[in-house]
């Protein structure tokens, strides 16, 4: 998911909903971007961790780490 995708459905949410064009700050778009490369981070963490845990220990992570999306 990336910020101006995110952006653009508020956009479209907010003129659907109020009639009119939505403004979003620019702090507002700024945050977005950080809350969404913190979430890519995240799940390229995980993949990270999970690939290095299963190199390690596959038993051990089998059991330890569902599979994503549980």
């Amino acid at each position: 998911m990336r910020a101006p995708h995110v952006l653009e459905q508020l956009h479209v949410m907010g003129s659907a909903q109020l009639g009119m064009q939505l403004q979003v700050p620019a702090s507002a778009e700024r945050r977005l971007a950080q809350v969404v490369a913190l979430a890519e981070y995240r799940a390229q963490l995980f993949e990270y961790l999970r690939s290095r845990m299963t190199a390690i220990a596959p038993n051990l992570t089998a059991r330890l780490v569902p599979a994503r999306g549980q």
